[in-house]
């Protein structure tokens, strides 16, 4: 549920643009997909109330046949809208590929004035691994900032973060698993609460 929350979030801030910017079209496509993810929304809480217990655990499959639990437990604990910039090619590490995308990545950044605020959140988010290369929370820009991202076809995603206290998991079963079952997504040292995080980005 906290996913089709954030997602209705990351609507809404997409329809405030649409109306600001005096798009029609646009505001009443945001608009309908809102309308969808609230009734999901409905259904999935009505569910809540006849089995008491909401999508706050997601179980999956047995890694191998050595594990002695029934597989990994993790928690969504929060999801919020991320400004992403996209990879557009298969084989990043081809022809210079990553350093060309991060010197735009740089330069994109710096030209919407949003570059400090993405340093310093990855300052206190320590990447582990992952396979997503440029992103940085929406809530933490202004909306001109935002603005000029989507210019340069940044795009406004939804992403789940994700612990695995509940799972007993060791540091390295977590990458493990994260990069066999999670398309997209960025693992991270949160040096606030010393956490392992995973950020699980959608849609992507």
């Amino acid at each position: 549920m906290k996913t089709r929350i954030g997602g209705i979030r990351g609507f809404l801030t997409k329809l405030e643009f649409s109306y600001d910017s005096m798009s029609k079209h646009q505001f009443d496509a945001e608009l309908d997909e809102i309308v969808k993810l609230v009734d999901i929304l409905r259904e999935e809480a009505a569910r809540y109330y006849k089995e008491k217990s909401f999508d706050q655990y997601s179980i999956g499959e047995l890694d191998d046949d050595t594990d002695d639990d029934r597989g990994v437990v993790y928690s969504v604990i929060n999801s919020i809208p991320f400004l992403v910039k996209n990879v557009d090619t298969e084989d990043i590490y081809e022809d210079n590929y990553l350093v060309s995308f991060c010197e735009e990545r740089t330069r994109e950044l710096m030209k919407a004035r949003a570059i400090n605020t993405h340093n310093e959140f990855w300052k206190q988010h320590q990447t582990v691994a992952g396979n997503v290369y440029g992103s940085v929370p929406s809530e933490l820009l202004r909306r001109e900032n935002i603005e000029t991202l989507i210019d340069y076809s940044w795009i406004e995603k939804s992403v789940d973060i994700i612990d695995f206290k509940v799972s007993g998991y060791t540091r390295e079963r977590i990458l493990k698993y994260v990069s066999e079952h999670f398309r997209s997504y960025i693992i991270v040292d949160e040096i606030r609460t010393n956490s392992l995080l995973v950020l699980r980005y959608n849609d992507i």
